[in-house]
């Protein structure tokens, strides 16, 4: 069961690097099993057509979007105090305006755009989206009950919230000229602490 697993993974780590290069368009089933030193029988095995492929990839390269959020998670475990807590979250809006935060946001836009007309590509992004919004509800619950955060809100609506406001950001990202990004920062802050604290 693992070395199936692990061909698969082979096999999807070989499309996503192909899209990553190339886009979809790149994705030729010729080139995937020759990348991950495969045949066609054994990629057909794992996968029924190249659409179906391309969907996993996809929504694998979607998921993987949140993995450095919730790694950074382990950050905020450490904060003692609502204050430290609090300063670490301004601390980590810093991301929303880093290259790789942005690189992160224009993938998802991308992805999202590849899922219309796609049921399959759109449920892998509803559970991923899930997924992100039930870890970071679970580390919200972890934290309101060490009296980090006001117990006022319920943490999934907030990780829910938050899950927007990184969706909402590649509207800047895009038009980055005619926005200021401090103030948008500062905005955003304003409302963590908001919700977080019931700081107005």
């Amino acid at each position: 069961m693992a070395d199936a697993r692990g061909t698969r993974d082979k096999i999807l780590e070989a499309a996503i690097g192909i899209i990553e290069a190339e886009g979809e368009a790149g994705v030729r089933v010729d080139r995937v099993v020759e990348a991950a030193s495969f045949t066609k029988p054994v990629l057909y095995h794992h996968f029924a057509d190249r659409e179906d492929l391309v969907i996993a990839a996809q929504g694998e390269r979607y998921r993987r979007t949140f993995d450095d959020a919730l790694v950074a998670l382990s950050v905020f475990r450490e904060a003692q105090s609502q204050d430290v807590f609090l300063d670490r979250v301004a601390i980590a809006l810093g991301d929303f305006t880093s290259p790789e935060g942005r690189r992160r946001r224009r993938m998802r836009a991308e992805i999202l755009g590849a899922a219309v007309g796609r049921p399959q590509l759109h449920d892998a992004i509803t559970e991923a989206n899930r997924q992100f919004v039930a870890s970071l509800g679970d580390f919200l619950t972890r934290a309101r009950k060490a009296g980090l955060i006001s117990p006022q809100r319920d943490p999934r609506d907030i990780a829910a919230w938050w899950l927007s406001v990184v969706a909402g950001r590649y509207v800047i990202d895009v038009d980055a000229d005619r926005f200021d990004e401090e103030e948008w920062t500062a905005i955003v802050l304003s409302m963590i602490r908001y919700l977080l604290a019931g700081e107005r």
